[in-house]
This record gives C-alpha cells, sequence and structure tokens, in this order.
C-alpha cells in the first residue's frame, strides 16, 4: 500500500501538466490572430464558435470573440464578447459584452453591457447598461448608464441614468437620475431626480436638485427648486418656486373683471394658493383722444384672510406693457404698480373686489422720468370648479 501511495503522488504533478497542456492545445487549436473576411462564407480562417481573434478585416466579417482590431466596411459581427476596437461601415453588432470603442457611420448595437465608447452617425444601442460614453443622433439604452450621452436628437436611459444627458432635443430616464440633463426641448426623468434639469419643460418624480425652464413640473415631492415661467409640483411648498405663475393640486383659478380710473375694462386670470396667488391678464386704458390702446399685466401677491373665508385683504405689486397705436405713431410704455384690494366673497364661487394703489408709468425710451398716478378699481371675480378626478 506505501509503494502505490508513493506512485500516485509522484504521478499527481504529471496528471496537472498533462491538463494544462491539454487546455493550451485546444486554445491554440481555435486561437485566430488574424481574420480576413470577403463576406462570412468567404473567409480565412472559417468561423469558430469558438475561437479569440486579435485582427478582423474584411467587407464583412464573423467572429466569436474579438481581443483587438476588428474594421468591416459593412458590417462586423461578433458573437461573443468584444475587449478592443471594432470599426464598422455600416453597423457593428456584439451579442456578449463589449469593452472599448466602438465606431459606425450607422449603428452600434451592444446585446449584453457596453463599457467604453460608441460613436455612431445614426444611433447607439445596449440592451443591457452602459458604463462610459454613446455619442451619436440617437442613444439608446435598455439598462442603467454610468456615463454620458450626448445626442443631436434624443437620448434614453431604461434604467437609471449616473451622469450627463445632452440633447439637442430630449433626454428621457426611466427608472430615476444621478443627473444633470440638458436639452433644447424637454426633460424627463419617470421616477426620482437627485440633480439637474435645463429645458424648454422639464418632468420627474420627486425633486432633489433643480429644475430651470419655461415650464417645470414635479409630480411628487419637492425637495429642490423650480425656476421657470410655470412651475407645478405634487405639494404645496410653493417658496421652492420661483416663477411667473405657481401651481399645485391645491390651486384655484379665477376668471377677474376689473375697471378703473386707468382702464376702461380688464380680464384676466387668477391662480390662488393658500396665501399667495399671481395674475394674468390683459386691459384696455382710458385714452380720450382716440387712439387703440392695449396693456398686458402680471400681478404677484399675498392672500390673506380676515373673516373666515368671505373676507380677503389681498397686497399685490405689479408691471403693465402699455401700447399706443395712433396717426401719431405708435408708443410704448410701462408701469410699476402697488395695490391693495378688499375683496368680499359673496357666494363660494362669486367675490366682489375693490381697489387702491399707485402707479408709476414712463416711456421705455425714457426710463428716468416717471408720470405718477393714484389708482382706484374695482370688479368681480369667479371660482372656476375644481376637477373632480
Amino acid at each position: 500500500m506505501a509503494i502505490v501511495y508513493v506512485l500516485l503522488r509522484i504521478m499527481q504533478p504529471c496528471k496537472k501538466i498533462a491538463v494544462l497542456l491539454a487546455a493550451l492545445i485546444s486554445l491554440a487549436a481555435h486561437a485566430q490572430p488574424v481574420k480576413l473576411s470577403l463576406w462570412t462564407p468567404i473567409a480565412i480562417p472559417r468561423y469558430d464558435s469558438l475561437s479569440t481573434t486579435n485582427a478582423a478585416l474584411g467587407v464583412e466579417y464573423k467572429v466569436h470573440n474579438l481581443n483587438g482590431v476588428g474594421v468591416a466596411a459593412v458590417f462586423g459581427r461578433h458573437m461573443g464578447n468584444v475587449n478592443g476596437v471594432a470599426v464598422s461601415g455600416i453597423a457593428g453588432i456584439t451579442t456578449g459584452k463589449f469593452s472599448g470603442v466602438g465606431l459606425s457611420t450607422i449603428g452600434n448595437i451592444a446585446r449584453d453591457s457596453a463599457a467604453g465608447v460608441q460613436l455612431a452617425g445614426l444611433f447607439n444601442m445596449s440592451l443591457s447598461h452602459m458604463y462610459g460614453l454613446q455619442l451619436s443622433p440617437m442613444n439608446f439604452s435598455i439598462g442603467d448608464v454610468r456615463g454620458a450621452q450626448l445626442t443631436g436628437t434624443c437620448n434614453l436611459a431604461a434604467g437609471e441614468i449616473n451622469g450627463l444627458q445632452l440633447s439637442g432635443a430630449m433626454n428621457i430616464a426611466n427608472r430615476g437620475a444621478r443627473a444633470v440633463q440638458v436639452a433644447s426641448f424637454v426633460n424627463m426623468c419617470l421616477d426620482t431626480l437627485r440633480g439637474g434639469q435645463l429645458a424648454v419643460g422639464n418632468y420627474c418624480g420627486d425633486l432633489y436638485g433643480v429644475q430651470l425652464g419655461l415650464a417645470n413640473m414635479c409630480n411628487g415631492r419637492l425637495n429642490g427648486v423650480q425656476v421657470g415661467i410655470i412651475n407645478y409640483s405634487n405639494d404645496t411648498t410653493s417658496f421652492r418656486k420661483l416663477g411667473l405663475v405657481n401651481l399645485n393640486p391645491h390651486t384655484r383659478y379665477d376668471v377677474v373683471l376689473l375697471g378703473g380710473n386707468m382702464v376702461n375694462a380688464g380680464l384676466a386670470m387668477r391662480f390662488c394658493n393658500k396665501y399667495t396667488y399671481t395674475m394674468l391678464g390683459i386691459e384696455f386704458p382710458s385714452d380720450r383722444s382716440g387712439n387703440v390702446t392695449a396693456a398686458l399685466f402680471y400681478r404677484f401677491g399675498g392672500r390673506i384672510p380676515v373673516l373666515g373665508r368671505r373676507l380677503f385683504l389681498n397686497p399685490d405689486v405689479g408691471y403693465m406693457h402699455l401700447f399706443h397705436g395712433g396717426n401719431d405713431g405708435d408708443v410704448r410704455e410701462f408701469s410699476l404698480q402697488a395695490r391693495l384690494s378688499v375683496e368680499y366673497k359673496v357666494l363660494k364661487w362669486l367675490g366682489v373686489f375693490a381697489t387702491g394703489g399707485y402707479a408709476w408709468t414712463s416711456e421705455y425710451k425714457r426710463p428716468i422720468g416717471f408720470s405718477e398716478k393714484i389708482l382706484a378699481e374695482g370688479g368681480v371675480s369667479f371660482r372656476l370648479p375644481k376637477n373632480s378626478k
């Protein structure tokens, strides 16, 4: 028994060496350092599903693993993984994982994850996660993106984006973002955004950051700042909104009819929150000369309840743009105004008000000299019914 044991111990290293040699022989048998291909059936050497190629060149080639450089005039097809550089005249397709640089005049497609750079003339697509940079007119990642997507039209991250989306048209992050989204038209983050959005229109779920745009919408919790013309959030923290019109689900909408010593008639829409309101409207100032006169105005004010929900004090400040058209030429003026209004709610949907204030008015051409005038106004307000959804 002792002799058998000694023989087995002596043969053990030999067995390991034999296994290693067999592996090396198998690897050498499937190695394809260089592949030349006119078309897939016409290639030297022919396609081997276990092969690893270091350099591939052809009109169209098909390899398993590419560990090096591949250049195809039409299509470069990689049935396994890519580690290196793949250049394709039309499209580069990788079934496995892609690591490196993909260049194509039309598109790059990675059916598994991609890490590195995808640069294409039309689109880049990763059907799993993307780690690195996508640069083309359209970029798509079905998984998460950790890096940057740069495009002229549309960036889409079906998972979460961590980094930057920069687009000439729109950016979309489906599962959330720890990123900055910059677009000419629309940014959308369908879940929580931790970062910033800059576009004409911005949308997100919860916001931990900033939205800058003409119209901003936060459909969840607002733990950041909205700066724009129109801001909407699903809570009532209006002090975190900097805009001409700030809205939330509790905002009430009033149609206001008014007149006074400075205007013959006016029509406005008032957006009322709990203690503040904004108003946009058009007025027709008094002009005895017969000239065509119109004015657009904006007001921001407070809404202070005095007797429950019946009597309110409404102090506000406003800006008015006036246009006078006549035979002597057009005259454009601006007016800075301050008012204090007392409003009484006759009915839940109907209110009457009287207003006193002061106006400083000047022409845009000569903004130094102001004409001053005491304001006296009155009118009625009609509350629009709330959507009962």
